[in-house]
């Protein structure tokens, strides 16, 4: 007779869902400001507050110049005093950089909090507590699905747009102009959204440590996690919104919500008891422009 048929084994159960602590931190965590808004570099509170006000390329270069400064804080190792930074890890609900040193020390004290939004143990630095990086850059990637509005049509969404950094490389403001990196292991390593158009890298290697060049264009499609220090040439006259896709792609295929521009953490439902703990909407106003310890 033939073999009975024997049924497959069920499938292993859901992990359980991690449960948050929505409890507000104290002003000493120096997260959010007195009207419940999150600390962040300069251009990114700009493009959190402007970006339904702001053409579509203006959307695009103010997204330039944040994933710019929260890559370079990434990058920064500092015990002064009076300016303790130690790199970017933990990320507010829009995927953007805690500014403040003390934030990303007190997230890592407090990782159950819902507010600190981890892009994992690579993205700080081993020698400041604050990861397991060791070496001249960390994990941080830039945003690679960011929404596009039409500033023409009631600002609806018209696609996505990606980003992509050169690490430890300084660029000019145009694709136009050769970026400058760092010899060695600690250059010309770019990461992000692989189709975003870049400039050519100079051939002559300078000390360009601890700085970024960041482009936004392309479809948010080309996204690679790892980094990789393939230099992409641009013809050198492309405008900077060129590839911008129509569509609207889907998110990163990773599991790091921080790579998708207006991402919002899981956060407790409008019924549950946590909810009374969160903040009021966040008020508009841009972050502070620096970065604070």
């Amino acid at each position: 007779p033939p073999p009975a048929k024997v049924d497959p084994p069920p499938p292993p159960p859901p992990p359980p869902v991690e449960e948050k602590d929505w409890t507000m931190p104290p002003t000493k965590a120096a997260l959010f400001d007195g009207h419940s808004k999150s600390l962040l570099n300069g251009a990114c509170g700009k493009y959190r507050t402007m970006k339904l006000a702001l053409d579509s390329g203006t959307q695009i270069k103010t997204m330039e110049e944040c994933m710019k400064q929260d890559c370079e804080q990434s990058l920064m190792v500092s015990f002064s005093p009076s300016n303790p930074v130690i790199g970017c890890r933990f990320l507010d609900d829009m995927g953007f950089c805690y500014n403040y040193g003390a934030a990303q020390r007190w997230c890592v004290e407090n990782e159950d909090s819902g507010w600190c939004h981890d892009g994992g143990l690579d993205w700080g630095r081993a020698e400041t507590g604050l990861g397991s990086a060791e070496g001249p850059v960390t994990a941080w990637m830039p945003h690679v699905s960011v929404p596009l509005y039409d500033d023409t049509n009631d600002f609806e969404q018209m696609g996505t747009f990606g980003c992509a950094c050169y690490k430890n490389c300084a660029c000019g403001k145009y694709l136009s102009q050769e970026c400058s990196c760092s010899a060695g292991l600690a250059g010309t390593v770019k990461v992000g959204d692989q189709t975003a158009v870049m400039p050519k890298i100079g051939t002559r290697a300078r000390d360009k440590n601890a700085q970024c060049g960041c482009y936004c264009s392309g479809d948010g499609a080309g996204l690679s996690a790892a980094a990789s220090s393939t230099t992409l040439a641009s013809s050198g006259t492309t405008s900077r919104t060129s590839g911008v896709s129509g569509t609207i792609s889907g998110t990163s295929a990773t599991s790091r919500t921080p790579g998708v521009s207006g991402t919002t953490a899981s956060a407790p439902a409008a019924s549950s008891p946590q909810a009374a703990a969160m903040p009021v909407a966040r008020a508009p106003g841009a972050g502070v422009g620096h970065y604070g310890g």
